[in-house]
């Protein structure tokens, strides 16, 4: 999903090819014209994705990058030291 809730959804046929479509609002729009395998399907939505959609966590301006990121809460703090990412 985008940043306008926009969702590429793979939708799985026949044979184990898949069909992809844009789902916005409430219609759909077709993305592949023919039915592909999974790993086909799934680059051409890639493609289609960055290409198309608005995803702001992509750019090097997002708050996902930013350096007045909000400091971990304690119970992040405690979770991240429990699995040992956090020492």
């Amino acid at each position: 999903m985008d940043d306008a809730y926009h969702e590429i959804v793979l939708s799985p046929c026949t044979d184990g090819k898949y069909i992809a479509a844009l789902w916005h609002n409430v219609a759909p729009t077709k993305i592949l014209d023919h039915l592909l395998p999974l790993d086909y399907a799934r680059g051409v939505c890639e493609d289609y994705a960055r290409q198309y959609l608005e995803i702001k966590y992509c750019e090097s301006t997002s708050l996902l990058y930013s350096t007045n990121r909000l400091a971990p809460t304690d119970k992040q703090i405690k979770l991240l030291e429990k699995y040992g990412y956090l020492r």
